[in-house]
């Protein structure tokens, strides 16, 4: 378990690095067009942005481990409604190296994803990496537990659809009182007054 922490940890801290560059100098170029307004507020800009970079250097390799533990738990507990053998620790070890390569590729293609024009590929291609890592996901999962493709796959996909159907239940909760306000300004039209035009 200490190894496929250390392999998030370790690819974290890098996409971290990587991320606190890039907000770092977007930050920069924001903070030198808008340096006068927050000078007349007395607010230093600089010292602020380099707060954020370097929280956000520090934060996201915890926050890669955390979310690393919560799908390796969420994976093993549907391995287990499917069926599987193996205990908490291999699974999350043999998981834990293809997640640590998308977290650094997806850092890494961050970078040219922000170039104008030839940016929109790499934004395409940061959706496809994650599909490809299904297959070593779906290997380890065979392996570690012991069953065939068809469970492994069903390992990972049944809490997917579980997960798109409780957001598809979250947003029409979300946004039934905004449709229940619109039908009733429908059948209940503002008022009119005369003289107001």
């Amino acid at each position: 378990m200490a190894e496929a922490i250390k392999n998030v940890g370790v690819a974290g801290l890098i996409a971290g690095v990587i991320f606190g560059v890039i907000f770092g100098v977007i930050m920069l170029l924001f903070a030198g067009m808008t340096a006068s307004v927050f000078q007349n507020m007395g607010v230093d800009i600089v010292g602020l942005f380099s707060i954020l970079v370097v929280a956000v250097v520090i934060l996201y390799p915890i926050l890669a481990v955390v979310f690393f533990l919560i799908q390796s738990a969420i994976l093993f507990i549907s391995a287990k409604l499917f069926g599987g053998k193996g205990d908490f620790t291999t699974p999350t070890h043999l998981i834990s190296l293809p997640y640590a390569a998308l977290v650094s590729i997806d850092a890494l293609l961050s970078i040219p994803g922000m170039i104008p024009f030839i940016g929109f590929f790499f934004f395409i291609l940061s959706f496809l990496i994650p599909i490809y890592a299904l297959s070593p996901l779906t290997t380890a999962l065979k392996e570690a537990h012991d069953y065939g493709t068809i469970r492994a796959v069903l390992t990972w996909f049944a809490p997917f659809i579980a997960i798109m159907v409780l957001l598809v239940i979250l947003i029409i909760l979300l946004l039934s009182p905004l449709f229940h306000h619109s039908q009733q300004l429908l059948h209940n039209p503002l008022p009119y007054y005369p003289g107001y035009h």
